[in-house]
């Protein structure tokens, strides 16, 4: 008697777009400029009631965290610098030459060595290097250089910080090329110069108490250094010197994402809190505007296959998520502009719904299997 097989089920999720979709869409910003619109009227479609003014002072420091919670790193100058103790600001070493300093914590305790003369040595718990003459500073294990000063410290856990105190332009001569394409169209660019612009000085506004204001990378906005700078991105910046997005004579909350999949969403929708006016979802048609999966970098399309199995074990992880064995996976309810509010799994334990942010953060912590909150379920059996 020949036996049947068993069917076995699979769950494909199949989504849209990239990121959270609040706000800015950067491809939306592209596809706009490619139809002629100017940054004023991309930046005001994306963040409805907002006005694009100069009011940004361009002396403003920018506080950005490079390397951090590390035992050690590896310094490097282009040139003339000062060595500063930041405690009692006096100058430990005038620095004449390209040199390479070794950045090491031992006993909580930090210290800096030359690499050329070891006899060379100052500790401290707040230095800094300062640059003179066009010099530029470099992390070795960063590969990478930067405008400003490299200010090194301990952090509460007695590791090492290395924070980038940069010029506010300056500074986002290293975002705008790494946040959108430098081939794409300079009016999509300026927008990306505004808007990270009004970013970052938002943030600045937030973290006075912290030890810096902004990450170097998407748990911020990417800064690159003077390695992510580009000819493009540098017109961007100097065509919008100190031009922010602005509510009610206020910088905005500039948040802003790869691509909307057709539709952005509203903030009190993702997160908790009150709506935000300028953060309100708008059609987006210009996200999908002369691009498809295989040319947009981010993909407009996606999606993953899970077995029961996988998702029983992400959710049963935690007692306070855990359903059992799986019976049911459904999408039970949508916000207007498409996207899915609440997800409902059906188990052996217990029935529970889920956020749409509950149901991605517990499914995949990392956020590189579902990349977007735009998404369907789908029931597959294989035979």
């Amino acid at each position: 008697m020949k036996l049947k097989k068993l069917s076995k089920t699979q769950y494909l999720i199949k989504g849209r777009g990239f990121g959270h979709g609040v706000g800015l869409s950067q491809w939306g910003a592209r596809g706009m400029a490619l139809q002629g619109f100017n940054y004023q009227e991309i930046i005001q479609y994306y963040y409805p009631g907002t006005l694009v003014k100069t009011t940004a002072p361009i002396n403003t420091t920018v506080r950005v965290g490079l390397y951090l919670g590390k035992n050690s790193a590896s310094i490097s100058t282009t040139g003339p610098y000062q060595l500063i103790d930041q405690s009692t600001l006096k100058v430990l070493y005038n620095g004449l030459k390209a040199e390479t300093w070794q950045a090491i914590v031992n006993n909580n305790q930090l210290t800096l060595t030359s690499a050329s003369d070891s006899s060379l040595s100052f500790s401290g718990i707040n230095l800094s290097f300062l640059p003179l003459n066009g010099t530029k500073l470099g992390i070795e294990e960063k590969k990478n250089s930067y405008r400003g000063s490299l200010k090194i410290s301990l952090n509460q856990e007695h590791k090492l910080n290395i924070i980038n105190l940069v010029n506010l332009e300056d500074y986002l001569l290293g975002v705008v090329t790494k946040e959108s394409f430098a081939s794409w169209p300079l009016e999509a660019l300026k927008v990306q110069s505004v808007v990270s612009r009004s970013y970052v000085l938002q943030r600045i506004q937030n973290n006075q108490q912290q030890t810096f204001d902004i990450y170097d990378s998407t748990l911020s906005q990417v800064y690159g250094g003077i390695g992510g700078e580009s000819k493009t991105g540098t017109q961007a910046v100097s065509a919008t010197t100190g031009q922010i997005a602005t509510y009610e004579d206020k910088v905005i909350e500039a948040l802003f994402h790869a691509n909307s999949g057709g539709h952005t969403e509203s903030n009190n929708h993702i997160w908790s809190g009150y709506p935000i006016p300028y953060l309100q979802a708008v059609p987006d048609e210009y996200s999908g505007y002369e691009t498809n999966d295989l040319e947009s970098r981010y993909g407009f399309w996606w999606q993953k296959t899970y077995h029961p199995q996988e998702i029983e074990k992400a959710f049963n992880a935690q007692e306070a998520n855990s359903i059992g064995k799986l019976i049911a996976l459904a999408i039970t309810d949508h916000y207007p502009s498409g996207r899915p509010s609440l997800v409902k799994l059906v188990g052996t334990k217990r029935v529970k719904e889920f956020t749409n942010s509950q149901f991605r953060s517990v499914l995949d912590p990392s956020g590189k299997e579902l990349p977007s909150n735009w998404f369907e379920i789908h029931l597959l059996s294989l035979s």
